[in-house]
């Protein structure tokens, strides 16, 4: 997708395009979420999206997409589309079922809201199908709103067609080498009178004077086109690109194809280099071939290249006659004749076989030069060397190739060429070969190329590689080779080739970072540079506290410093005393201990080169300290679960006893407040047979030096069953939750586990801050835990609200199916059993949530401004710092209405939403916690 100026338009249009968010699910494919839309910016009116699509195998193509406008009254309000068959060289719009979209620019006028799909088809243009070279585009038009104002945005563009079977509504499409191949017995074409749609290059010209006869080629093959009057409207020239309906047929063994549909759909295409041959057979058929030292088996009388269909010649070695066939439309007909004995002849290959109807025999090849240029006089060059390559090391260079399957040692020399810095200029060479002395040492004195004085002969000789010694390192060095004749010094085509020496002078290294790793240690990273060779080199790393290390000229060898890890301890820099070695090797990061709390520490790192010493243009530099001391980590809420009353069973107690709640066994906040309800989902019956008592308990992740004794049974059937934890959090943040857990077998109990949490004394639940929202371990592993207590551990990374908050509570939800048909996991079977229910946190100092149970005080410390208040449709909230913030309305209840964040100094809320009462908004600083509660009236 390119998104370009119209033609014409000025190169300062201050034209871009960027992502939108959000973007919309409408079209979505392979299971995207809402995430960004594309906006192309304005103006639009000088822009054209361009979409690169190409139908390889594919046909019936559908354009969807879904669009907005910016506003109401901006972008522009019509869309117009067209295509291009030909890589944008022409426009066409005749194929598409919409060309201008006044039904979707009309809605989108008016309204600004993501809307439905638009939809374009091409299905009235053949040529569109199976094109590897399809276009479509998007122009912005309208009477008003076009130039720099507003914008149009797209979300979910895709382009889909079916498999291609049939180009509609023609016969099948066949690749050239599908309908020409040939039978060995008849000479006939195996697809003889079959109806295809093709497609190609012409080649050549018209080789009749009415109707059509040329040569069209794809990338697979060739065939003749041929019509004895008609020529449906087209002009032949060389180049252009067609799309053809028609038969396929045969003259005389030439396979020919019949047109009754002639489509052109380009011009200026790139012609395919002539196949060299040493003899015409049926392989090359319909090919642009070229013979090489042809000369006349009988010269034609004159001067000129005479109209006839059997100008006989042969190769110069006489082992071949070969007819070339001068056609009076050619451009040859009546040019000079070559003068010298030998000649090279370049044309399509045709065949005129002896017989005149099948089998045919397999002769009368010809040759069909298009003009005077096809003709060159003179023995032709050597073939060029093939395959030329090179390898790099620190001074030399290493060049080898493949010598031409007609190079001939006793008449041919390879000379190689090398010059530092730039390309060789080639030129016209004709030196004999003998005139170059050739050393393999570039600081010689090899002869110069005659046309580039700077180019020096590296090597003169039959061998197929070279290597070239007493270069620099990490230089360029250009090649030139040659195959030259020696008698006479006729040069084949140039191969060139460049290389760059490798380098293994020391460079700094990049990316130097020091980050702590606990109080008293720091890990120090960074990335060797490209050129880093372990075997060469080492890298050197010193550190020294609070002041930077003075980094003077080092020359110390690698070897005189001994590193160690414990800071203080490896050998002292050479220029500064105080900055030890912590590092000496090959690796790319290091950590140090033996640090100081709340002290800096420099770094200075240098690669050295192990042999000389030599030592990088520079060093590099860097500092960082420890980490800072641990948060306190608290225990907040504890159950071992040891006093937990024996086994309650009957329906009345168990429906009882499950409302009281069992409270923790230890809270610095509230035993009474922190406690463990089982209760039954919402509808459920109170009869529903379901309690909990202790079963033996165990020391997994116990707290407090608790011993192993009871733990809490959540009897069956609980399925229908949820446990609540009521943790307060006040004054507490960074919330953890862990506690021991196993079944009563893997053929019961179950499997998986279920986490939300409310923030809101259980007015709304939701997962969205949880690092984990199920622990299926016992699904995944029954087998290994059915009588051992497993750890499980669950936090809060995502949700600061669950921090420093009274009406937190905890909740566990029961599901499984079968494991492997063992069991059945729900109804009264089995149960789950859990041991030593901790919550642990931070301290902080920030006041809590108020309790939404009975909210009584406004906490306001003059950071923020809400106004107006009262209010009716909307709300400013102005802080007196910049910074990210959360905001959050409640009701009186406690309940949560409105959840945003924003960035800066002010923010804009709107509350039409929300009934005329009173409520609080919560505002908190996310950098450090602080918050205030304020309250608004809605009238």
């Amino acid at each position: 997708m390119a998104y370009v100026p119209l033609a014409g338009t000025v190169g300062n249009a201050k034209t871009y395009w960027d992502n939108l968010n959000p973007g919309d699910t409408i079209n979505a494919r392979m299971g995207q979420p809402a995430g960004l839309g594309f906006r192309p910016r304005n103006p639009s009116d000088s822009m054209q999206l361009q979409f690169y699509i190409p139908t390889t195998g594919y046909q019936n193509i559908s354009i969807k997409f879904e669009v907005q406008k910016s506003s109401t009254g901006n972008g522009a309000p019509a869309l117009l589309y067209d295509y291009s068959v030909d890589s944008g060289v022409t426009w066409k719009n005749t194929g598409l079922s919409l060309t201008l979209d006044s039904t979707q620019g009309a809605v989108i006028a008016t309204v600004v809201q993501w809307k439905g799909m638009s939809t374009v088809s091409i299905n009235n243009d053949v040529l569109a199908y199976n094109n590897s070279r399809l276009v479509f585009r998007i122009r912005f038009s309208g009477p008003t709103n076009i130039g720099t104002s507003g914008n149009v945005r797209f979300d979910n563009i895709t382009f889909e067609g079916d498999t291609f079977i049939v180009v509609p509504p023609g016969p099948p499409f066949y690749n050239l080498s599908q309908i020409t191949h040939t039978n060995a017995v008849s000479g006939n074409p195996d697809s003889l009178n079959v109806r295809a749609t093709i497609s190609g290059t012409v080649y050549g010209f018209n080789q009749r004077s009415s109707g059509v006869e040329f040569l069209l080629r794809d990338n697979t093959g060739g065939i003749t086109v041929f019509h004895s009057s008609k020529n449906f409207g087209y002009t032949v020239a060389e180049g252009d690109s067609l799309w053809l309906i028609g038969t396929v047929a045969t003259s005389r063994g030439l396979e020919e194809f019949i047109p009754d549909t002639i489509v052109k759909s380009g011009s200026g295409k790139t012609l395919k280099a002539p196949t060299t041959l040493t003899q015409l057979t049926e392989a090359n058929e319909n090919d642009l071939v070229k013979m090489n030292n042809l000369m006349f088996y009988t010269t034609p009388s004159g001067s000129v290249w005479p109209v006839s269909a059997n100008i006989l010649c042969h190769t110069q070695g006489l082992t071949d006659t070969v007819i070339i066939n001068v056609l009076a439309t050619s451009a040859l007909a009546g040019t000079p004749l070559p003068t010298a004995a030998l000649f090279n002849a370049t044309g399509m290959l045709q065949q005129f076989s002896t017989s005149s109807s099948a089998p045919f025999a397999f002769n009368g090849y010809q040759i069909l030069p298009r003009n005077n240029a096809d003709i060159l006089s003179g023995l032709a060059p050597p073939d060029a060397i093939i395959s030329l390559s090179a390898t790099a090391n620190l001074t030399s260079l290493s060049f080898s190739w493949t010598k031409p399957s007609t190079y001939v040692d006793a008449n041919m020399t390879t000379l190689v060429f090398i010059k530092q810095g730039s390309v060789i200029t080639t030129g016209n060479p004709n030196k004999n070969a003998t005139a170059y002395t050739a050393n393999a040492d570039f600081t010689a004195s090899g002869t110069s190329y005659q046309n580039d004085a700077l180019a020096k002969c590296v090597m003169n000789s039959d061998n197929n590689s070279i290597m070239v010694t007493g270069l620099n390192q990490a230089n360029t060095y250009y090649a030139l080779v040659y195959v030259v004749r020696n008698n006479d010094s006729a040069y084949s085509a140039a191969s060139t080739a460049n290389k760059t020496t490798t380098n293994n002078n020391p460079a700094p290294v990049t990316g130097l970072s020091v980050s702590g790793v606990t109080p008293t240690s720091a890990k120090i990273s960074w990335t060797k540079p490209a050129i880093y060779d372990n075997a060469a080199h080492s890298t050197l790393v010193f550190v020294k506290a609070d002041n930077a290390i003075t980094s003077g000229t080092p020359s110390n060898a690698v070897s005189s410093y001994t590193a160690n890890t414990v800071y203080g301890s490896g050998t002292a820099y050479q220029n500064d005393a105080g900055a030890f070695c912590v590092f000496n090797s090959d690796t790319n990061s290091v950590t140090i201990t033996n640090l100081i709390q709340g002290k800096t520490y420099n770094v200075m790192i240098w690669v050295v080169r192990d042999a000389d010493s030599k030592y990088a243009t520079a060093s590099t530099i860097g500092s960082g300290s420890p980490l800072p001391p641990p948060p306190l980590v608290k225990l907040i809420h504890y159950w071992h679960f040891n006093n937990l009353p024996s086994a309650l069973s009957g329906p009345v107690v168990a429906n009882t006893f499950k409302n009281w709640g069992t409270a923790a066994d230890y809270s610095s906040l509230d035993t009474a407040k922190a406690k463990i309800y089982y209760r039954t989902f919402n509808g459920t019956s109170n009869a529903y047979m379901t309690f909990f008592d202790n079963v033996g308990g165990d020391t997994v992740n116990s707290r407090m030096n608790t011993a192993a004794g009871n733990a809490f049974r959540a009897r069956n059937p609980s399925d229908s069953m949820q446990l609540y934890f009521y943790i307060p959090t006040s004054h507490y943040k960074n919330i953890k939750i862990s506690y021991a857990c196993e079944k009563s077998s893997y053929h019961a109990g179950q499997f998986q586990q279920n986490y939300d949490y409310s923030i809101d004394a259980g007015t709304t639940w939701k997962t969205s801050g949880l690092n984990i929202t199920f622990d299926s371990i016992f699904g995944l592993t029954p087998d290994t835990i059915t009588s051992i207590y497993t750890p499980i551990y669950i936090s809060f990374p995502n949700d600061t609200m669950a921090y420093n908050n009274p009406n937190l509570i905890f909740r566990i939800k029961f599901s499984g199916n079968k494991y492997n048909g063992l069991g059945q996991p729900s109804g009264a079977s089995g149960n789950n059993r859990f041991d030593n229910f901790a919550v642990e946190g931070d301290t902080t100092t920030v006041p809590p949530l108020p309790v939404f149970t009975a909210i009584s005080e406004i906490i306001n410390v003059n950071s923020f401004i809400l106004y107006p208040n009262p209010a009716n449709d909307e709300i400013t909230i102005s802080s007196q710092t910049e910074g990210h913030k959360t905001v959050t309305i409640y009701n009186i209840t406690g309940q949560v209405l409105y959840e945003s964040a924003f960035s800066g100094m002010e923010t804009s809320v709107n509350i039409n939403h929300l009934n005329n009462a009173i409520y609080f908004i919560r505002v908190v600083e996310t950098k450090d916690g602080k918050y205030t509660v304020l309250k608004l009236v809605k009238n």
